[in-house]
This record gives structure tokens, C-alpha cells and sequence, in this order.
């Protein structure tokens, strides 16, 4: 996913949050020009800000539909969403 610029959340806080629920969560990978045998000709800002916003949750093929919606429910609250914008997105609040 990437986190839109107008949060106001740091990504790395929030992949933290969810790793101390037990999410598995990644940085997003940075762009090719960073790696140093590639050398960068232009700036690359829609890349470096994927890569600055950018994160992967987990996505093992055993999830079930309560893994996702806790995995989901622990994002917003992460980055700061209340429960008004949980139900409207269908997530339970149970």
C-alpha cells in the first residue's frame, strides 16, 4: 500500500505498530536508481516517494477473512483512522 501523502504518519511508526501485533509488514522496496551499479541519469521522485510511503502487508494464502480485517483495523488505527471511517469502509469493530 502506499500511505498518502496528507497523513500525517511516519511509514516506519507504522509498520512498527504492526509488527508489535504480530502483522507481517515490509518496507517498499527502493528504486533501481538507488542501488549504486545503476546509475541515476534523472530524479526519480514518483519513485522515491513509493519508496518513502510504500509498505507490503502480509499476504500468506492461509489469511482468513478475520486475518485481514484485523490486519486492516490495526492500519487505521495505526495511521490514525477512527472507527466512524472503519464501518464505512465494511470494516467490523467488533
Amino acid at each position: 500500500i502506499l500511505l498518502e501523502d496528507s497523513l500525517k504518519c511516519d511509514r516506519d511508526e507504522v509498520l512498527k505498530v504492526l509488527r508489535e501485533e504480530n502483522i507481517h509488514c515490509r518496507p517498499g522496496f527502493p528504486p533501481m536508481s538507488a542501488f549504486p551499479m545503476y546509475e541515476q541519469r534523472f530524479p526519480n521522485l514518483v519513485t522515491r516517494n513509493v519508496w518513502r510511503r510504500g509498505m507490503s502487508l502480509a499476504s500468506a494464502l492461509n489469511l482468513n477473512e478475520e486475518d485481514v480485517d484485523r490486519v486492516c483495523k490495526t492500519l487505521l488505527a495505526a495511521i490514525g483512522v477512527g472507527a466512524s471511517c472503519w464501518r464505512r469502509l465494511g470494516c467490523s469493530i467488533n
